[in-house]
């Protein structure tokens, strides 16, 4: 019984004096005798050696019998106390005869589970050096406010917690509670599913409307509350409060501590760890003896029921009782991540006769990730692998240790079926059966019955798995659960596959970052699935959880899969020229890392010339002066194969190198930073023209005929004048003039004018200057608030003869701040496909 803990049975007998042999003489006459005590091992009573009479022996003259013993209650579990006794008789007192005694350990509390795993286990029984703190605060604050009632003002706790207890201040905030209420399950579905909201304890406090709060009910929170340290910190607050509330004061308190202290180095406490072998039988088998709190046990089955309780032992050889045992569930062996399905190619004829591949064909090095992978740009296909022996411990998932041999066995001896293991089943329904067999229990039971089989770590872990057991386990009809049903549904080696992922990282982005929470994809017994609703080229990480009706496990190795990119938009024609066809197209949603355009001669008009054109060229605007050249040839069926004509970051290129009225079909393909490519855009059919259009200044007027309004893109062939000034007091170069790509004037030239401009000092305005330019690039500084086009010169004209030095050659590539491109009057050429040059 835990109340003999708490006691001392101190028996003695008329003193003897124990000769050389094994004579004994008894000595003199005894009147009475005097028992003192001095308190615990350690204590300051103890140490000052201060002892107090507690029992006389017969306790007056009157009384001439002897009980020889004496009963003294009130002590503490597990603790070392010093008492002394001596004889009186009509001469005097004896000598005094010392002893220590120790009084039984306390019933260790349940072993607590901190990690789990699929072949061991941590466990801990002791209350970690955090928790006591936080509950000696906590029960200190209260005692200052309250003055030692149960009592106290919650305004003045607060301010008091909030004053001289920040960490105190920061556990409660931590501390979330229902209040006691219960989760309650009925229905089907979402609708069904009502629990109570969890809030912040120290937010309950503050909002409370009650002025006074009582510690039994500051208790009871606290027995209800989940910790954000983990499960083990809230099992550990109800022992770690009991243990609290017998010190009233902070002198009391330190003297507790310093006792325990001198205790755990004269009288060790030793653990002894047990683990059941058969709870029908009451089989039990001891693990491991050890002196700590905590303790790791291995070698244990996977996905298998276990059963472990703790008793004390101190150094007298006195045991505790066994303590309350847990039940814990291994996990299951972590599944290998999920992979991506292999898609499926229909076989397709060539509707092509001309070409030797099908337009939508593959290329090299472009489209082979796809046609490979089920991967678009919104839906991934996933598989994995079927739970095996492998992944659930090799014993199937009834929950029931040893391997096939140890079943055969016990088939034969007819023992199968009647031990349970360590988990008796039969034993927890029969809790709520009372003794019938078409028994029952409601959905406000179910959460019990799966702590008592240790699984509530599997079905607790979100709300939906709790969720997803009651849909299962729930008769629709009468809204209970029939405990013949979950038996078999408990017993049943069924593997439900979790599919999980991150909310992904675009590209472009970091995914450092703290994560957003993870989307459960497909729950379910299936071997794959196809996941929609994803975002074009952006990163995503799957993970995969085995969960069976008794255990789970844990997520696998992530697998890391790249939506393709979003398909652009068709090229745009921005002009034709008699060799060359300059195209612009947009990114499709989530961008892109870069771009191949592929081109397909469809017809020539120029007889004889297909079998010798050569293959399109770029020189894409960005950098005119580097060109793609890919699978040159000269047979005439593979002209009309699709050809890369372009690979890179730019969305405006020119394709060079073609043949004069001739037309071509060209489409884009996006690619991500894996390197994996969406589908191709859409088709956009282009021809070269039959004659060069030369831009000249004399027809200016009529080749830049649209106004440009400020929206100017890349691909544009623009027109813009400029004033030009020229410092008078240097070497003749312009003011504002870019350091880069500016044209710098000769040295005579420079030197010109009269001798009044050239002793005059600041600038001079020696002209305007009218200049026609390709915009090839351009460049955001987001700091300066500036954007730069980056321009190639077409044709450049001067007002004066002044500013002649200053004029820009033809394919020179200058660089100018948009805003001073369009401070006067701007033109530009209209695009072959004008209707689409802005979104």
């Amino acid at each position: 019984s835990d109340a003999l803990l708490s006691r001392l049975v101190l028996r003695w007998r008329p003193g003897v004096n124990t000769g050389d042999g094994d004579e004994t003489t008894v000595v003199g006459p005894v009147s009475f005798f005097s028992l003192e005590f001095s308190g615990a091992l350690g204590s300051r009573a103890q140490r000052e050696n201060a002892f107090s009479e507690i029992a006389r022996d017969p306790p007056t003259a009157r009384d001439d019998s002897f009980s020889f013993q004496h009963v003294v209650s009130g002590l503490t579990p597990d603790t070392t106390y010093v008492f002394r006794l001596r004889a009186f008789n009509g001469v005097g007192p004896g000598p005094y005869v010392w002893r220590r005694f120790s009084t039984p350990p306390a019933r260790p509390i349940a072993p607590v589970p901190v990690r789990v795993g699929a072949r061991a286990v941590v466990l801990r029984w002791t209350v970690p050096d955090m928790v006591a703190r936080r509950a000696v605060e906590l029960r200190r604050s209260f005692d200052e406010v309250s003055a030692g009632s149960l009592h106290a003002s919650r305004v003045e706790w607060l301010r008091v917690v909030a004053a001289h207890y920040a960490p105190l201040l920061s556990f409660l905030q931590g501390v979330t509670t229902t209040r006691g209420a219960a989760t309650h399950l009925s229905g089907s579905g979402s609708a069904g599913h009502s629990g109570p909201a969890r809030q912040s304890l120290l937010d309950i406090l503050e909002s409370s409307d009650h002025d006074i709060i009582d510690w039994a009910w500051l208790c009871d929170c606290l027995g209800t509350a989940t910790c954000r340290d983990g499960e083990e910190t809230t099992q550990f607050l109800a022992d770690a409060l009991t243990c609290a509330g017998g010190h009233a004061t902070a002198g009391a308190a330190a003297d507790a501590a310093v006792a325990r202290h001198v205790q755990r180095l004269a009288s060790p406490t030793t653990y002894v760890l047990e683990r059941c072998l058969s709870e029908l039988h009451g089989e039990w088998e001891e693990v491991l003896r050890t002196r700590f709190g905590e303790a790791t046990i291995n070698g244990l089955d996977a996905g298998a029921a276990h059963q472990f309780r703790v008793r004390a032992v101190n150094a007298a050889g006195a045991a505790s009782p066994s303590g309350r045992a847990t039940v814990i569930n291994t996990l299951l062996n972590s599944p290998p991540p999920p992979r991506l399905a292999r898609a499926h190619v229909r076989a397709t004829t060539n509707r092509y006769p001309r070409a030797s591949a099908p337009p939508h064909g593959d290329v090299v090095g472009v489209g082979g990730f796809e046609r490979r992978f089920a991967v678009s740009s919104t839906t991934v296909k996933l598989v994995w692998l079927g739970a095996t022996d492998k992944l659930t411990g090799g014993h199937g998932l009834n929950g029931r240790g040893g391997g096939p041999s140890d079943r055969i066995l016990a088939e034969w001896t007819g023992t199968a079926g009647e031990d349970e293991g360590a988990v008796s089943l039969t034993a927890v329904l029969a809790r709520y059966s009372h003794g019938r067999e078409d028994a029952t229990f409601d959905g406000k039971v179910l959460p019990d019955v799966l702590t008592r089989l240790g699984a509530h770590r599997t079905h607790d872990a979100e709300d939906t798995a709790l969720r997803a057991a009651w849909d299962e386990l729930r008769d629709a009809a009468r809204d209970v659960v029939r405990t013949a049903h979950f038996a078999a549904w408990w017993n049943a080696d069924v593997v439900t596959h979790i599919l999980q992922r991150d909310q992904g990282v675009p590209a472009g982005r970091s995914g450092g970052g703290p994560s957003l929470g993870t989307v459960t994809t497909y729950r379910g017994s299936g071997r794959g699935t196809e996941v929609h609703g994803l975002e074009p080229n952006t990163r995503y990480k799957f993970r995969l959880r085995l969960v069976s009706p008794r255990s789970h496990s844990r997520l696998s190795p992530p697998l890391e899969v790249w939506t393709a990119p979003a398909p652009p938009s068709s090229p745009i024609i921005v002009r034709d020229e008699t060799k060359a066809i300059v195209l612009n197209w947009r990114a499709g949603p989530g961008g892109a890392t870069k771009y191949v355009l592929e081109s397909r001669l469809v017809n020539s008009r120029d007889d004889g010339t297909a079998a010798q054109a050569p293959t399109p060229t770029v020189r894409h605007l960005a950098a005119p002066v580097r060109a793609h050249v890919r699978h040159r040839t000269n047979a005439t069926a593979a002209s009309y194969d699709w050809k890369v004509s372009y690979e890179g970051h730019e969305t405006t290129v020119r394709v060079c190198g073609l043949q004069p009225r001739s037309t071509y079909r060209f489409r884009v393909r996006a690619l991500n930073d894996a390197g994996h490519g969406g589908p191709p855009s859409a088709l956009t059919q282009a021809s070269t023209a039959s004659e060069a259009q030369m831009l000249v200044p004399r027809r200016a007027a009529e080749q830049f005929s649209v106004r440009a309004a400020g929206d100017i893109v890349v691909g544009d062939t623009i027109l813009f004048t400029e004033r030009l000034l020229v410092d008078r007091g240097g070497n003749g170069a312009l003011l504002g003039e870019p350091a880069r790509g500016s044209a710098r004037p000769l040295a005579s030239n420079a030197n010109r004018g009269n001798c009044r401009s050239r002793n005059a000092t600041g600038p001079q305005h020696v002209g305007d200057r009218t200049v026609a330019a390709h915009v090839v690039a351009e460049a955001h500084y987001t700091k300066k608030g500036v954007r730069e086009l980056r321009l190639e010169i077409v044709w450049c004209t001067v007002s004066s003869h002044d500013a002649a030095p200053y004029v820009l050659r033809p394919g020179d590539v200058t660089q100018r701040d948009a805003a001073h491109v369009i401070q006067f009057q701007t033109f530009r050429q209209p695009w072959v496909d004008e209707h689409k040059r802005l979104p």
